[in-house]
């Protein structure tokens, strides 16, 4: 990656993207005063209304030569919302398939751990289901009531911590779309999501494919490890990446069966918008998907 000298910089500004492999592209930020810092969380605020998507990624932010829109987590672990320019991902690729996944919710209990700006809230609810969601970032909490209305219970909720708001057996179905990487111990939180689930309840899951990491990381593919990305723009971004059988490993230590599982396929729509993605993800793997039910007790 190509390092930039913001000596000079003017007034701050989203960039073009300094990083894509194969994922959402990156926004290098300059930097400036509180006011600039200000004004630009104000225009990232209005770029995910206007875009309807987000990306979370973990990150680690060293100086203060970067914007400061950071939600620090009570351990002060920061967290940038990182905006897809195009929807690449989640409006041509892991949202279309998850809607296909979660069939008929009419009169169902959804929650959305990760709910992020409330996408899947509104399709939720206009498909009938009595969704509720909650979400790290105090700023996508806000964004997604503003788009469901107060009638709609979405909280401010880090899923490495216990959903001690909600008992036993609570919900019929939960989505944790592209979010289980980036926690800290996925087992218990999975446990922790089983327990709310109902009997007959189902946990769609989507990660990004071992295939994929393994082809933009280079190394081995049956390596289980955090990754350290480190951006241009000072960011050092951490997720966890293992080979498929892990994936497994982990849905069946947490009490869980992996009933069917979906690798990811764009929708016909997305070869007008962004052909040579559409011809990528055509042939090579980007996301998976994890249809899952709880064990029957015996």
């Amino acid at each position: 990656m190509k390092n930039t000298d913001h000596s000079t910089a003017p007034a701050p500004a989203l960039n073009t993207p300094i990083r894509s492999a194969g994922r959402a592209p990156v926004y290098q930020m300059q930097p400036g005063t509180a006011a600039d810092r200000q004004a630009v969380s104000d225009l990232i605020s209005d770029r995910i209304l206007q875009l309807g998507d987000t990306m979370r990624t973990n990150v680690e932010t060293p100086g203060t030569t970067l914007v400061d829109l950071v939600d620090q987590t009570e351990e002060g672990r920061p967290i940038v919302w990182l905006l897809h320019e195009d929807e690449r991902y989640n409006g041509f690729y892991d949202r279309p398939t998850i809607l296909r996944l979660i069939g008929d919710v009419r009169g169902q209990r959804v929650l959305d751990a990760g709910c992020g700006p409330g996408l899947y809230l509104v399709e939720l609810i206009s498909r009938g289901a009595k969704a509720i969601g909650f979400d790290q970032s105090s700023d996508m909490v806000r964004h997604a009531r503003g788009r469901v209305g107060p009638g709609v219970h979405v909280r401010q909720h880090d899923l490495d911590d216990p959903l001690d708001w909600l008992p036993d057996k609570a919900v019929d179905l939960i989505l944790a779309t592209l979010v289980i990487h980036y926690v800290r111990d996925r087992i218990a939180a999975l446990r922790e999501l089983s327990r709310v689930l109902r009997p007959q309840g189902q946990l769609i899951v989507s990660t990004s494919h071992p295939t994929a990491d393994w082809l933009a990381d280079g190394a081995s593919y049956f390596d289980a490890r955090y990754v350290e990305e480190n951006w241009s723009c000072g960011m050092v971004h951490r997720y966890w990446q293992q080979p498929l059988q892990h994936w497994i490993e982990d849905f069946t230590a947490a009490g869980l069966i992996a009933e069917r599982i979906v690798e990811h396929r764009s929708v016909p729509e997305m070869v007008r918008e962004h052909p040579a993605a559409y011809d990528r993800l055509s042939r090579e793997p980007g996301f998976i998907a994890f249809q899952l039910t709880k064990r029957a007790a015996h």
